[in-house]
């Protein structure tokens, strides 16, 4: 991959050695048409360097945009090993999950935020009216509606 990166910066010196060795050698007071035109060649330039950079990665040119394996670091071709497929549908609770579904929530305040709350009172307080004010969801439709 480091050899992308110095051919890009190869071209880009070779292209600031084309326009201040080749096209500017000499210095001349640049009239707006020859500003206008070395800019519209500047930006189909770049424009192409832009459009060439999004299908190499699309189509993995050189082997840009191919995701590396996190077994062996190998770019993957799609292909990940079934071990790595994993049916949640199948999965079991966290053994601890039972003790904290029902319970209490421990929030750690910042020094800041600790200063102005001095008690677990205030800080419900603050909390129970900010929820007072959020809307509500509607089960199964997903829209919100303003609390009443």
């Amino acid at each position: 991959m480091i050899w992308i990166w110095i051919g890009f910066v190869a071209f880009v010196l070779l292209m600031l050695a084309l326009d201040l060795g080749v096209f500017h050698r000499k210095a001349h007071v640049v009239s707006v048409k020859e500003a206008i035109a070395w800019s519209a060649v500047w930006l189909a330039l770049g424009s192409a360097f832009a459009v060439f950079v999004y299908f190499a990665y699309d189509g993995q040119w050189f082997g840009l945009g191919a995701v590396a394996d996190p077994v062996d670091g190998l770019p993957n071709d799609g292909s990940t090993a079934t071990e790595y497929h994993f049916d949640y549908a199948k999965a079991k609770p966290n053994r601890f999950a039972a003790r904290v579904r029902g319970g209490p929530l421990v929030v750690i305040l910042d020094e800041e935020i600790a200063r102005v709350f001095k008690t677990p009172e205030a800080v419900k307080a603050v909390l129970r009216a900010i929820v007072a004010t959020m809307p509500t969801r509607r089960k199964g439709a997903g829209a919100r509606r303003d609390a009443e």
